[in-house]
């Protein structure tokens, strides 16, 4: 039986699927072929329950470019698909691609709104976005996002990184500024760990005049990564611990196998998007203000932006040492009693 897999994007959500792949490999003992955007392919090339990446491209926008995706994807004879987009375009392909059976996944975007605007009735705090996933597949199903990154793009991360003291990734971007912990705080942090540690400042597109900040006010003792996403896996791979927001690098650290220290703001546990599996720490404030936007924005809405100002350097800093050291059983949460 031929199997689709669709899940389009963003980065995280992408990353978040593979669970689900790896569970319907699991019940079913056979891979599946796997649609998403041409952009996040690259995760996708080495996963052992992936049998084909099918990377939706850009001149397949549109209703003729739909159409003639759909009819490429009708040549397969898919038999099943789980939709995990829910999207007008994901359900108008399937429909067209004539695939008989689908399922999807469990939306809990109303009450994640309800959670923003009155900060009732959101998910519970337990909810997770991967198990979501997974339960479309399976219900009774449990498995964890990963990406493998290959042999060679591992053997090139390794050659560019040389021998030398372990490594710390920093990732001090994020699609939208309210995620980002201020730069000169991150800047501190990476001095710091740079007396015993190698590290890396990751940079992603729309980031140039951040990465011109963190230049001018730290001009050398790191390596600036601005690397296509197969080799950004490789690298992130090769760390000892991530530093990042609530970021799509954020979920790749962790589907590598890196533990994170994640620092949230805008967002909060019962999106269902904190990092998964164990070994990672979550440092965020209890404030009343929380959660403020379902992905963040441009500025803080009450101008103070205490969610992460109020994160120190040295909050941040024992995080990664604990990281550093043995690994812990299960992840760790640190936050503030403050609700002013």
């Amino acid at each position: 039986m031929s199997r689709l897999l669709v899940r389009l994007g963003s980065m995280g959500d992408v990353i978040l699927a593979t669970a689900a792949a790896t569970a319907w490999f699991n019940k079913c003992g056979a891979p599946v072929d796997f649609l998403v955007k041409e952009e996040w392919s690259p995760l996708l090339a080495n996963h052992p329950a992936i049998r084909r990446v099918i990377p939706l491209k850009d001149e397949d926008r549109g209703t003729a470019g739909l159409r003639r995706l759909a009819e490429r994807l009708r040549e397969n004879q898919y038999e099943e698909a789980v939709d995990l987009q829910g999207s007008t375009r994901s359900r108008s392909l399937i429909r067209l691609a004539g695939i008989p059976s689908v399922r999807r996944a469990s939306r809990a975007s109303l009450r994640r709104k309800l959670l923003v605007h009155f900060h009732r009735f959101g998910p519970p705090p337990s909810h997770r976005v991967v198990d979501t996933f997974v339960h479309a597949v399976d219900p009774f199903a449990t498995a964890t996002p990963s990406v493998v990154p290959g042999a060679d793009i591992e053997a090139e991360a390794e050659r560019f990184l040389g021998p030398g003291a372990p490594v710390v990734a920093l990732v001090p971007g994020a699609k939208h500024m309210t995620k980002r912990w201020p730069v000169l705080n991150f800047i501190a942090l990476g001095q710091t760990l740079a007396e015993k540690h190698r590290v890396l400042v990751f940079f992603g597109p729309g980031e140039d005049e951040l990465e011109k900040t963190w230049r001018s006010e730290w001009p050398e003792g790191w390596v600036g990564v601005r690397e296509p996403l197969a080799m950004v896996s490789g690298l992130l791979k090769a760390s000892s611990v991530t530093v990042t927001g609530d970021t799509g690098l954020m979920h790749l650290s962790a589907a590598v196998g890196t533990p994170v220290v994640a620092l949230f703001g805008p967002t909060v546990e019962a999106f269902g998007f904190f990092p998964s599996g164990p070994n990672h720490e979550i440092i965020q404030r209890s404030l009343a203000c929380r959660p403020c936007s379902l992905h963040g924005g441009s500025r803080c809405p009450k101008e103070h932006f205490r969610c992460m100002r109020d994160i120190s350097h040295q909050d941040v800093w024992n995080a990664v040492q604990r990281r550093l050291g043995p690994k812990p059983k299960e992840s760790r949460h640190t936050s503030s009693a403050s609700r002013r």
